[in-house]
């Protein structure tokens, strides 16, 4: 188990950046406000992440919200790109750039779980161009093989690196998967990332909850203004 140490002294190293739901983006000022759920973090992660602020990334916590949805509307009319939600405390917090370490991924116990046991908290990136799918317990995800399989260090920075398709007929297809590394020039926790140029197999069947070592599955769409 990480301590809280080792955790922070990690966190810059991560900088670098449910079920599926296609939800219609709303706009605020001119800038696109469509929440999507990145993955679900431990209590003791939240906790760090709170605790670690600084001025040069002070963040935002609220203890005022009473819902996951005020959160994540809080968090982006205050210019964050970030927003994690503790059900248990109620405590929102924003932030434009910390993700959760891949060890610190927390293991939900049902398919649904938004991230609403025990002390987990639910991390949101807040201007989506991608759609969360269910976790599932597939080794195959298509019939293709993956036209890049890499490890990032963060989850938007592996579906930022499989970039978009190149028509509109057919999905991309993002799986990130958090691991310990055993590769020599590694072995620390990273994500492990694949990118499909084509939909995946996967079907509610598949589904299986979220957690360590798990398959977290995205879609990603053709945009005119992003394209592989």
């Amino acid at each position: 188990m990480f301590s809280t140490t080792i955790i922070r002294a990690l966190l810059p190293l991560f900088l670098i950046s449910s079920l599926f739901v296609i939800t219609q983006a709303q706009w605020t000022d001119g800038n696109p406000y469509d929440p999507e759920k990145l993955t679900c973090s431990t209590g003791q992660w939240f906790d760090t992440v709170v605790a670690d602020r600084s001025p040069s990334e002070p963040g935002m916590l609220i203890t005022s919200y009473t819902d996951v949805g005020d959160c994540q509307r809080g968090c982006f009319e205050s210019d964050y790109t970030y927003s994690y939600w503790q059900n248990s405390t109620q405590k929102c917090f924003c932030h434009q750039n910390r993700e959760v370490y891949p060890s610190q991924v927390g293991n939900t116990t049902m398919i649904t779980d938004g991230c609403w046991t025990g002390s987990l908290a639910r991390l949101d990136y807040l201007r989506s161009d991608f759609n969360s799918a269910f976790c599932t317990n597939l080794t195959t995800i298509s019939a293709s093989q993956p036209y890049i399989h890499e490890y990032t260090g963060t989850i938007k920075g592996c579906i930022d690196r499989c970039g978009y398709p190149n028509s509109t007929s057919t999905p991309r297809a993002i799986s990130v998967r958090p691991i310990f590394a055993t590769d020599p020039n590694w072995q620390t926790y990273v994500y492990d990332c694949e990118c499909y140029d084509t939909s995946w197999i996967g079907t509610v069947e598949n589904a299986i909850p979220c957690g360590f070592g798990v398959r977290h599955m995205f879609t990603r769409w053709y945009s005119s203004g992003g394209q592989a």
